[in-house]
């Protein structure tokens, strides 16, 4: 997707997550607000969760978030039906957002 796609597609929503981590499969909610250049969400890691802050930002072609104490990632973003695939750089899938959650925006 182009830049101005992916904020069209982020901006205002919620979605549900999945992200493989270190850690393991992590699952939660985001929301993406552009105008004020953040994220903000839930979490679930095992039997472990707790709720993020942190900062977006539309680089080229490409989706770019942080929420401490990770690092900056940006990410491609690709559309398969209502599923949102976020890749590396390196081809591997970062993420999956299911679809823009009822009430959102």
């Amino acid at each position: 997707m182009t830049g101005a796609s992916i904020l069209e597609l982020y901006d205002g929503h919620t979605y549900a997550f999945e992200s493989l981590t270190f850690h393991g499969l992590v699952t939660g909610e985001v929301t993406y607000d552009f105008k004020t250049g953040t994220n903000r969400g839930t979490w679930v890691l095992g039997s472990r969760s707790g709720a993020f802050d942190g900062t977006i930002r539309i680089a080229g072609d490409r989706f770019c978030y942080m929420a401490s104490p990770q690092d900056e990632r940006c990410n491609y973003v690709y559309l398969d039906g209502d599923d949102i695939y976020e890749v590396k750089q390196s081809g591997i899938v970062d993420s999956i957002k299911r679809g823009a959650l009822a009430g959102a925006h």
